[in-house]
């Protein structure tokens, strides 16, 4: 079992907000250079490259005695943390880097494990 959290494009978190549900029909692709300036910025916040794979491209970082395991795709960023009794920190460091590195307003980030949104509007 795993805690996870995602980044989305704002334009999901208003589709949501609406009444769609977050799996209906084709999640809207990150541009570009949102997830390039993303992947930049995740060094800073001690995560290094793990690898690709069709489509996706991963990274990991040591927390709390957990991995913190960051897979970036074309329509949403994903933080998963195993979770376990040594999870608990993992986990609230996970909530905490998403959140941070989403706060230029260009990705929302959702927990589906609360289902909310974790920035303020």
């Amino acid at each position: 079992m795993s805690h996870t959290v995602y980044l989305y494009h704002p334009t999901i978190r208003q589709t949501h907000a609406d009444g769609d549900a977050l799996d209906d029909g084709e999640k809207i692709g990150l541009p570009t250079s949102i997830v390039d300036a993303f992947i930049a910025r995740l060094s800073s916040f001690g995560y290094a490259p793990e690898g690709a794979s069709s489509g996706r491209r991963s990274f990991v970082k040591l927390a709390g005695g957990s991995t913190i395991t960051v897979a970036v795709h074309s329509s949403e960023i994903s933080f998963t943390v195993p979770t376990s009794d040594s999870g608990s920190d993992a986990v609230f460091e996970a909530l905490q880097d998403a959140c941070e590195l989403s706060d230029g307003g260009d990705l929302e980030p959702y927990d589906p494990q609360t289902e909310e949104w974790l920035n303020a509007v």
